[in-house]
């Protein structure tokens, strides 16, 4: 796999299990948009699946759901966390 594709599947793993992992963390999409950085609407629109969510975010959220003990055994298991898009992170 191509590695934006691999990068767009990464993507949409975590845009399609937002609404369960804002409910493990029992947080609303206001409250976590504003944690990580982004306007609210904004944050609605990506998790609704109306605009890609870009690479930055998705890094900030694998970062947040991993160190998280509500989040980071599922986040594991979904094949997102950081150590799961370690070799993405590394610029040659």
């Amino acid at each position: 796999m191509q590695y934006s594709t691999k990068k767009e599947a990464l993507i949409k793993q975590m845009v399609d299990n937002l609404p369960a992992l804002r409910a493990l963390l029992n947080v609303s999409q206001s409250s976590l948009a504003e944690y990580i950085g982004i306007g609210r609407q904004s944050f609605i629109v990506i998790e609704s699946g109306k605009t890609k969510m870009r690479w930055d975010t998705f890094v900030t959220l694998s970062m947040l759901f991993s160190s998280n003990s509500a989040t980071a055994q599922f986040i594991d298991m979904l094949e997102i966390g950081t150590k799961d898009i370690e070799k993405y992170l590394i610029v040659e």
